[in-house]
């Protein structure tokens, strides 16, 4: 009898332990928010549902995974030291302000605007209109030499239109128009990141076994 009331206690135990490290907020699919502002460390995570206005600051985290469709958040505003992580799902507009970081890996993103020291991180999904209203970070310094940093196999900019295109690591097509609205073009605030194809990548080990071997004799 002792055994088993240690055990269930154990076992109450690990249940608080992991709701203490879940997220403050679980929006999924039917789910339906007017408005909701997170700080303060909270968390949310999206697997589904709606929201019409989600912002956040305060070193907040939103990791949104999916929404419903045709639009799960109308508009997204990401202020001081948060953190936002798209993989999937439809969003409006966002606007990335002061020392927030914004991560897309997928998703179909209608507009990204950045201001004052936010960065962002693209590595897929459909961005549909990209500006910065942003000064030039220092380029002898180390580190990053632009807010936006692009990570894709190619790119081609268009200077006439304004439009860039290219292909995602994934092989997957881009076509974002670059808009101007701050005193910088948008364009000058991209640092690009060419990714070795996954054939290139296995040329450069198979010159490295060469190398080694012929080293060796």
């Amino acid at each position: 009898m002792k055994k088993l009331l240690f055990l269930m206690m154990l076992v109450i135990w690990s249940l608080r332990a992991v709701n203490a490290n879940s997220e403050d907020y679980l929006i999924g699919p039917g789910d339906y928010l007017g408005g909701l502002g997170l700080v303060d460390n909270d968390t949310l995570l999206m697997t589904g549902g709606k929201i019409d206005g989600l912002s956040l600051g305060g070193y907040a985290v939103a990791t949104i995974e999916n929404t419903d469709l045709p639009m799960g958040i109308l508009n997204l505003t990401a202020y001081s030291y948060c953190t936002v992580n798209i993989h999937g799902g439809a969003i409006g507009d966002i606007t990335a302000e002061i020392e927030s970081l914004v991560n897309i890996t997928g998703g179909s993103i209608n507009s990204l605007e950045m201001y004052q020291n936010s960065m962002s991180y693209l590595y897929g999904g459909d961005i549909g209109t990209l500006a910065s209203a942003q000064s030039l970070l220092p380029q002898g310094d180390p580190g990053p030499k632009g807010w936006i940093q692009l990570y894709c196999l190619e790119y081609d900019y268009d200077s006439n239109n304004n439009l860039l295109t290219g292909l995602w690591g994934d092989s997957t097509p881009f076509s974002v128009q670059l808009d101007d609205i701050g005193t910088i073009p948008t364009y000058q605030q991209i640092e690009f990141h060419i990714i070795p194809e996954p054939a290139s990548i296995m040329l450069l080990g198979l010159g490295g076994l060469w190398l080694r071997k012929k080293n060796k004799r």
